[in-house]
C-alpha cells in the first residue's frame, strides 16, 4: 500500500509542532451503523486488526469528541507518552506509526491545511480483514455479524410505512 504522503500532520509533531488539529470526519453510514471505538465489538475485532498502538490512539482521538466535538488541539507530546508510546513523536516512532496506520485503515485523513479528520465510529470489517482473524476470533465475528444484520432488518422493517 502506498504511503500516505505528504503527510503534514505527523511531519508537524515531529519536528516539535505544540499541537495538532483534531476535526470530526462525518460519515452518514458510519454514523448510522458503525461501532464505536470504544466499543466491545471495536475491542474485539478491531483492536487485532489495527493493533494495539493504533487502536488505542483512535479510542484517545474519538474522546476528545465527547468534550469537544466540533474539534480539538492535540498536544502529541503528552498523548504520546500518556498512551505509553514513549517521548518521541517523529514518523517512525510509534506514535507517528500510529497516525499512519489510522491513515491507511481509512479512519483518519490529512485535510489540505493540515487537520487531521477522525471518523467517531469504525465500520463492520470486511471478509477479507475477518479471515485475517485467529480462527475463534472469525467464528465470533460471524455470529456477532449475524446479530447485527437481524437489528438491522427489524429497524428497517419497522421505520417503513404500513402497506395500504
Amino acid at each position: 500500500m502506498p504511503d500516505p504522503a505528504p503527510w503534514p500532520t505527523p511531519r508537524a509533531a515531529a519536528d516539535g509542532a505544540a499541537h495538532l488539529s483534531i476535526i470530526p470526519w462525518p460519515d452518514p453510514f458510519l454514523d448510522r451503523d458503525g461501532h464505536d471505538p470504544r466499543s466491545p465489538y471495536a475491542e474485539r475485532f478491531w483492536l487485532p486488526t489495527l493493533g494495539p498502538s493504533t487502536y488505542l490512539l483512535h479510542r484517545h482521538l474519538v474522546g476528545g469528541f465527547d468534550r469537544r466535538p466540533g474539534g480539538w488541539a492535540l498536544d502529541p507530546l503528552e498523548v504520546s507518552m500518556a498512551l505509553g508510546l514513549g517521548s518521541t513523536t517523529s514518523r517512525s516512532a510509534p506514535f507517528g506509526k500510529a497516525l499512519v496506520r489510522l491513515v491507511r485503515f481509512r479512519q483518519a485523513e490529512v485535510r489540505p491545511g493540515g487537520a487531521l479528520a477522525v471518523r467517531s465510529n469504525l465500520p463492520p470489517l470486511s471478509q477479507r480483514q475477518v479471515e485475517r482473524l485467529p480462527s475463534g476470533l472469525q467464528a465470533e465475528h460471524q455470529r456477532v455479524a449475524a446479530t447485527f444484520a437481524e437489528m438491522r432488518a427489524r429497524r428497517a422493517a419497522a421505520s417503513r410505512p404500513p402497506a395500504a
